[in-house]
């Protein structure tokens, strides 16, 4: 299994307007192939930052996510409410433990 970690910043004030966009968009848009599930993550001491996990069967599902065309899609939509870089890291999961 993989990981799929994004942090940043949105624009002051933006987090509303940006989690709407994120449901309306990328929810919306249903599961890509190989996705296990989704977080959206919002920092409780800075409430103009955040991010998402995702996780992924393999990482060549991961990749294809990436460079695919839903990413391609929906990107520009959120990124009007950027406030500089965010920054993502594709990880090997190593232990997961119980969600529920």
């Amino acid at each position: 299994m993989h990981a799929r970690i994004t942090w940043g910043r949105v624009k002051p004030d933006h987090w509303e307007a940006f989690e709407e966009a994120y449901r309306r968009e990328l929810l919306a848009a249903g599961r890509p192939d190989g996705m296990r599930g989704r977080l959206l993550v919002r920092d409780t001491e800075d409430r103009d930052s955040g991010g998402t996990v995702s996780l992924w069967d393999s990482e060549a599902d991961l990749r294809e996510y990436e460079q695919g065309e839903l990413r391609a899609r929906i990107l520009p939509r959120l990124e009007q409410h950027f406030a500089g870089e965010f920054h993502t890291h594709c990880c090997e999961v190593r232990h997961l433990g119980l969600l529920d």
